[in-house]
């Protein structure tokens, strides 16, 4: 599986995406209650926990862009550095 998020950012990333099971678990059993307002302060919490990983998220794609373009570049490089060793014999 496509690892989603930094590693640095993992264990963060672990916590919050427990942190949304529990909320809405909690908020589910509030709602059932009829304790609205409660419900409601727990989804609010639940948009933050989902805010926090789409940044994370964000923040790995654009590492595996930046990643990807200097590869690109580093390849280009080695490319032109080969080129440039090669010896050419312009008369044949």
């Amino acid at each position: 599986m496509k690892q989603l998020f930094l590693q640095e950012h993992q264990d963060k990333a672990d916590k919050e995406q427990d942190c949304y099971g529990y909320l809405l678990l909690e908020s589910i059993g509030l709602y059932m209650q009829a304790d609205f307002d409660k419900a409601a302060a727990y989804h609010e919490n639940i948009a933050r926990s989902l805010k926090e990983l789409g940044r994370m998220k964000k923040v790995k794609e654009k590492h595996d862009r930046d990643w990807l373009k200097y590869k690109q570049i580093e390849a280009d490089r080695q490319q032109k550095e080969l080129l440039y060793k090669v010896p050419v014999n312009i008369y044949e």
